[in-house]
């Protein structure tokens, strides 16, 4: 079984491969798991058993990245063109379009290489990128490839490039999976119905995260959020709501958990609003389990998701989460007034509204926090990763030591 995503850096989708790569080798099977991205160490550690596979690993050349080099590289390519084509081809824009080209023609390239080293009978790709990309290096090669698709299709915005050979190639993916029905309606529309799955995030907590202390410096009553700090996130949405609790709750925290490019603008944000001495600002934590323990409302007000795993752990804890409803994933979970609070999307009173709901009312939080942990117990590991492998057509359990089972 060769897993195949862009990098293994903090996320969600990197998340679940990891919990499916575990998953999988405690069944028996013999993973492997390849990304294709340069990046440093790995976030989400996997144990020895476990193959990996690294594209900066492999001694491949990759398309250098200053506008030299590239220019240098596209004017060889074009050398037999023609004067004028030559000229064009020389633009800036033009260098920059090629470049993503061939760093595509890389990465592919190397993934066939590494599916012909590892054999594996079934290739399973995450992302519209990776699943491209493994639909092309696989071409001709006798395993079956699975694409899995992580987000909202409907609302999820990608480049044209992308999304075309999307539409196009995933008619010949074996099986394409999903991990909302929401997003798989939205498949529907172009992939043929008998190739479409429904398969769970695998919810794994480790041993031991359900107790011990509060993260350092956390001060409670808090509303938490873990998420990746980019637009799709709305921590904008969230900030101004935060600024809008009644003046009785201004002992109220707001604990933001997470990195990314809108970090320093978010910060400003705050200090605009004259909540920046509420807002604690924690970055990428290797533990997000200790906030989950700890914090009061759970809130993730996206544009558009496919099935977070943060709101998943956040459920499984016990906590009452408001989310939107821009997208179907989460609302598959979240039922208004049963296991959380649904609001309208990018609507700041609206999310003010529920978040002061849930903090005068203690008792309405735990009734929607046990409901909410209830909920999910149909994400446990067990149970999504038996979904999955029955959607990768695998043996129940294969009975003979790890060491000694070819790659499935």
């Amino acid at each position: 079984m060769l897993l195949l995503c862009g990098e293994l850096d903090a996320g969600g989708t990197q998340r679940v491969v990891a919990n499916l790569a575990r998953g999988l080798n405690d069944r028996g099977h013999r993973v492997v798991v390849a990304t294709f991205c340069d990046g440093g160490t790995d976030f989400f550690r996997l144990p020895p058993v476990i193959g990996r596979a690294r594209m900066r690993d492999s001694g491949r050349t990759v398309v250098a990245t200053t506008h030299r080099t590239l220019r240098g590289r596209v004017s060889r390519i074009a050398g037999n063109l023609p004067h004028r084509a030559q000229r064009l081809l020389a633009t800036r824009a033009t260098t920059w379009a090629m470049a993503a080209y061939l760093r595509r023609l890389d990465r592919i390239r190397w993934i066939r290489d590494t599916i012909e080293a590892h054999g594996p009978a079934t290739v399973v790709s995450f992302g519209p990128g990776a699943n491209v990309a493994a639909l092309i290096a696989a071409r001709g090669l006798p395993c079956r490839v699975v694409v899995s698709e992580r987000n909202d299709v409907e609302r999820h915005s990608i480049d044209f490039l992308l999304a075309t050979l999307c539409r196009r190639l995933y008619t010949g993916a074996d099986v394409v999976t999903a991990n909302s029905h929401g997003t798989l309606a939205g498949l529907a529309r172009w992939v043929p119905p008998d190739r479409l799955a429904y398969v769970p995030n695998p919810l794994a907590i480790p041993d031991g995260a359900r107790s011990g202390p509060a993260p350092s410096g956390f001060a409670g009553p808090c509303v938490l959020t873990v998420a990746r700090l980019v637009e799709q996130k709305e921590h904008t949405v969230l900030l101004d709501a935060f600024a809008r609790l009644p003046s009785g709750l201004d002992h109220w925290r707001l604990a933001v958990v997470g990195s990314g490019p809108e970090e320093q603008a978010l910060r400003r944000q705050a200090d605009r609003l004259g909540i920046a001495d509420r807002v604690d600002w924690y970055g990428r934590c290797d533990d997000p389990y200790a906030f989950y323990r700890h914090a009061d409302v759970f809130a993730l007000p996206s544009r558009f998701e496919g099935m977070p795993n943060a709101l998943l752990e956040a459920m499984s804890f016990g906590l009452p989460a408001i989310v939107a409803d821009g997208t179907p994933g989460p609302l598959e979970v979240v039922h208004h007034g049963e296991t959380g609070l649904v609001t309208a999307g990018g609507d700041p009173e609206a999310l003010a509204s529920a978040i002061t709901l849930l903090a005068t009312r203690p008792d309405l939080r735990r009734a929607l926090g046990e409901s909410a942990r209830r909920e999910v117990r149909r994400f446990a590991m067990a149970e999504a990763v038996g979904a999955w492998a029955a959607v990768l057509a695998l043996p129940d359990r294969v009975a003979v030591a790890v060491a000694e089972v070819p790659i499935a």
